[in-house]
């Protein structure tokens, strides 16, 4: 039996017990089967920790192994093809890695998207908040887990955490997995930005970088900085009223580079741009705004810095002057 036949069977909990013996055989080891993971990337929406008791470096090595070898631009390509499975990872024994069949098995997946120009609140089925900015996104499960509660996130958004001492709350984006009890925090993970920011308000949480194995922990008034490029991170303090005031729909930037800058308010007021010379990203901004005219603040960035902003056909074109 193919690959493909074996996992579709073990989706729908059709596999007899010497086909369970072969599929377990094929993922067993570390170089894992090129083929059956083809197989996964197609008919899994992601991967997520199981509800295991195993340590959580070794955890996060094997999910980086895995991840590593799935093509990334089909991770996420299909979203419902089985009823939104996840397939939660299992380490039964020191060199066994196997699929374990759980809650979230036959859990039916919902995504969320804040449009440009759109913010939105949500207030999931543990009386977690979520606020969600422009262009941003969301997966929810239908129902938590048992000893967990993980939703998947990329853009930003911010999380005022249920406290559930028996279950951990995870946010699972790009290539960090953050872990609270019961906490407020935000997350700025836009595609287009070369960093990833989490910045904590009130609790504690502990975010685990998936290329290094990294685990860090920030307490209130602290943020970590990820490049998505090296895995490198910094730790830092920062200013909740800059981080976190766009849920008031304001705009703060405060040294924000002029990348950084395009890239926001592109979100807020829905817009394509082209930085025609590069040499334009050295300028930095401090600037702070609530619901004004994109022309406005086009100027006023004109005249903090030798750049010339303009429309060419549909798209804002900044170039120097």
């Amino acid at each position: 039996m193919n690959n493909n036949d074996l996992f579709k069977k073990y989706i729908n909990n059709e596999l007899s017990k010497s086909e369970e013996t072969e599929f377990y055989s094929r993922i067993k080891n570390a170089e894992m089967d090129p083929e059956i993971l083809k197989d996964m990337d197609e008919n899994s929406p992601f991967l997520v920790f199981g509800e295991c008791e195993t340590d959580r470096h070794t955890q996060t090595e094997l999910f980086k192994k895995i991840e590593q070898q799935i093509t990334k631009k089909n991770y996420f390509k299909i979203f419902l093809k089985y009823a939104a499975i996840v397939i939660p990872l299992l380490l039964l024994s020191v060199t066994g890695l196997y699929f374990l069949k759980n809650d979230w098995r036959n859990n039916e997946f919902e995504m969320i998207h804040a449009s440009k120009g759109e913010q939105l609140f949500l207030e999931l089925e543990d009386g977690t908040k979520v606020w969600l900015n422009s262009d941003s996104r969301i997966w929810i499960p239908g129902k938590f887990g048992k000893k967990n509660r993980i939703v998947k996130m990329e853009g930003e958004a911010y999380f005022d955490v249920a406290k559930d001492k028996d279950r951990l709350f995870q946010v699972k984006v790009n290539e960090m997995v953050i872990q609270v009890h019961g906490t407020k925090f935000n997350v700025l993970a836009y595609e287009e930005s070369k960093t990833l920011e989490v910045s904590l308000d009130a609790g504690s949480i502990e975010a685990i970088l998936e290329r290094t194995g990294d685990s860090v922990t920030l307490t209130p008034g602290e943020l970590i900085k990820v490049s998505k490029f090296t895995g490198e991170y910094q730790k830092q303090f920062f200013d909740p009223d800059k981080e976190h005031s766009w849920r008031d729909k304001y705009l703060v930037f405060s040294e924000n580079t002029l990348e950084d800058v395009m890239i926001q308010l592109s979100k807020r007021y829905d817009f394509k741009y082209r930085i025609v010379d590069e040499a334009a990203l050295t300028y930095t901004y401090t600037m702070k705004y609530k619901d004004e005219k994109l022309q406005t603040i086009f100027d006023d960035m004109q005249m903090i810095s030798p750049i010339k902003i303009e429309h060419n056909n549909n798209i804002i074109e900044i170039r120097l002057k």
